[in-house]
């Protein structure tokens, strides 16, 4: 089975994790399911990445990521993964709650190094 992301960098946020997690408690969300790039660390709880598209964002000092559009999620988050169970109510949670999209497609405007810690800002 191939699976392929529609994007060049995929971001997610911790806030969309919690609400998920909020809808699923007994699965383990683990933003590993979710092959992000880059897991952006925010307070809260919420899809806040969806208002995003359109908008660019600054990654560390020099990296810019123009916003493309929301992640539209396939089968893949719902299959066992490392230490992950199969888990089919993520999926169903996802479509149920958010048209089956969590995380977002950016492109690389101005490329660069990323480290862990590195502050984002929207622009």
């Amino acid at each position: 089975m191939s699976h392929f992301d529609a994007g060049a960098v995929h971001l997610l946020t911790t806030a969309s994790l919690r609400w998920l997690q909020s809808r699923e408690p007994a699965s383990r969300i683990d933003a590993r399911r979710f092959r992000p790039n880059c897991v952006l660390e925010v307070e809260g709880e919420g899809l806040i990445e969806d208002a995003w598209p359109g908008q660019d964002i600054r990654l560390g000092n020099t990296v810019v990521l123009h916003i493309v559009e929301r992640t539209e999620r396939c089968v893949m988050p719902n299959l066992a993964q490392d230490d992950l169970p199969t888990d089919s109510a993520i999926l169903r949670s996802l479509a149920d709650g958010n048209a089956a999209c969590l995380g977002v497609y950016a492109a690389v405007l101005q490329p660069g190094t990323v480290s862990q810690g590195d502050h984002a800002y929207l622009m």
